[in-house]
C-alpha cells in the first residue's frame, strides 16, 4: 500500500480511484479481469476525477489486473485517450500486472498509446514500474517538473 496523502474518488467493482493529494496525480488500483462495461465506467471515472482535480498524471497499479479486451484497447485509443490528453493528462506510471497476458495486453495498449501521441504535441510520457512506490517516485518528480513548465526533449 501507498503511504500518501489521498482522496478516495472512486470504489467500483475491480477498481478504486484516488486522488493523490501530496503530488497531483490519479491514483488507479486495478484487479482481476473486467467486462468491457466495467472497464469502460472506471475509465470514464478516470476522466471525470482529471477534470474534477486538473491533474496531469496517473498512476496505475495493475500488479492483479488480467487481460484488456481488444475491443477495450481499440475504445481507450480512439476514445479515452483524446478526452484525457484534453483534460491535461501527460504523464502515466504503469505497475505493470503479475500476469503475463495481462502485461502483455497493457504494453500493447500503450504503445498504441505512444503512436498515436506522435501525432499530437501533448508531450506525454509513459513509464512502466514493477512496484508502486517506485512509480509514485517518478510521478511525483514529473509532476514537479511539469508545474515548474519544463518538457522532456
Amino acid at each position: 500500500m501507498l503511504n500518501a496523502s489521498s482522496i478516495l474518488f472512486y470504489q467500483g467493482k475491480a477498481t478504486t480511484i484516488s486522488i493523490l493529494t501530496d503530488i497531483g496525480c490519479v491514483f488507479c488500483v486495478t484487479k482481476g479481469f473486467q467486462p468491457s462495461a466495467v472497464y469502460r465506467e472506471q475509465a470514464e471515472k478516470q476522466l471525470e476525477a482529471f477534470e474534477k482535480y486538473h491533474v496531469q498524471g496517473i498512476i496505475w497499479d495493475l500488479r492483479e489486473a488480467q487481460v484488456i479486451a481488444s475491443e477495450d484497447q481499440d475504445w481507450t485509443i480512439n476514445y479515452w485517450l483524446p478526452k484525457a490528453l484534453a483534460l491535461g493528462y501527460r504523464r502515466g506510471a504503469i505497475v505493470i500486472p503479475e500476469n503475463i497476458f495481462g502485461e502483455m495486453s497493457v504494453r500493447k495498449t500503450i504503445s498504441r498509446i505512444q503512436l498515436e501521441d506522435q501525432n499530437t504535441e501533448a508531450d506525454l510520457a509513459v513509464q512502466y514500474f514493477k512496484d508502486v512506490p517506485s512509480a509514485y517516485e517518478w510521478m511525483k518528480a514529473e509532476i514537479s517538473e511539469l508545474k515548474a513548465g519544463l518538457t522532456k526533449q
